[in-house]
């Protein structure tokens, strides 16, 4: 390879090094930075993707430009052997800065693809949780309409409630929505708060349930990063990354404290300590039916 095209490759990789570095450094202060932001949009497993594929482009980044350093090193030296007419030695020389060449070229490749690894792992999962957070919803709101449905023409039943009763439960829904306002703003439980040691809500849904006739609120949270940094032993395996709190919404009891974490005695229904499995059937019977 001539020279001059020599020079042009080693000032684009260069480059290129110095642009993986500037990203991966400021995506990685970034996410630090908006951590419990970054958390309440995508979650913990998420958060922690991005801000060790960002960590791990960085470092990958400065191994290609010490190899870009090496590999320029043992190329002087080999074209000073070929000036010697030392060709065994200049031979030599050229493999070494070949192989750091190689190692460059792939440290740059592996820098790439964890930057786009972590950004890729955030977005996805945020969609994940938008999209499942809205069908739940949806699933909840279906359920309540699908009480209130009739057919033409039949007589009022307990499946085909007359049209009193109708607009008792969409008064109550009503009802629901407006006292879901009042109690998440008297508690500071509204979407983006920080409660207790430093844990966020991410966000909210109420439901008028027709099978209790009560109004439910279901408070989705997610647990302090430093909480989390901080743990050891039991502590670790009993508190999860997020989890989510069901209130009786005029009543303003804590029914249930629920996830879906692999963890130890952590799940609370009704006041005592139970199984995790069983408060996520109390939670979802009640915020769905």
């Amino acid at each position: 390879m001539a020279q001059t095209d020599r020079d042009i490759l080693f000032s684009n990789e260069a480059f290129v090094i110095g642009m993986l570095q500037a990203v991966s450094g400021a995506g990685f202060a970034a996410a630090v930075s908006q951590s419990q932001a970054l958390i309440n949009l995508s979650g913990m497993t998420a958060f922690l993707l991005l801000l060790t594929s960002m960590a791990v482009a960085l470092m990958v980044a400065m191994l290609a430009a010490y190899c870009k350093h090496q590999y320029k090193l043992w190329d002087v030296k080999a074209q000073v052997s070929v000036s010697k007419n030392e060709s065994e030695e200049a031979q030599l020389r050229s493999k070494k800065a070949n192989k750091y060449l190689e190692a460059m070229r792939i440290a740059l490749v592996i820098a790439l693809i964890a930057i786009l690894f972590g950004v890729a792992a955030l977005l996805v999962t945020a969609w994940i949780r938008d999209t499942s957070g809205a069908a739940q919803s949806l699933q909840g709101t279906g359920s309540s309409l699908g009480v209130l449905k009739t057919e033409p023409g039949s007589l009022p039943t307990s499946a085909n409630p007359a049209p009193s009763a109708t607009h008792d439960n969409w008064q109550r829904m009503k009802d629901c929505a407006e006292q879901t306002d009042r109690i998440l703003k008297r508690s500071h439980l509204e979407d983006g708060q920080t409660i207790g040691n430093g844990d966020s809500i991410g966000f909210s849904e109420n439901h008028y349930s027709v099978k209790y006739e009560r109004c439910f609120v279901q408070v989705h949270i997610t647990t302090s990063l430093q909480v989390m940094r901080s743990l050891q032993g039991d502590l670790k395996k009993s508190t999860p990354p997020s989890y989510w709190k069901l209130y009786d919404a005029f009543e303003g009891k804590d029914l249930s404290t629920c996830t879906y974490s692999q963890v130890e005695n952590f799940c609370v229904v009704g006041g005592s300590p139970g199984d995790c499995s069983e408060c996520r059937k109390f939670a979802t019977e009640r915020i769905q039916n």
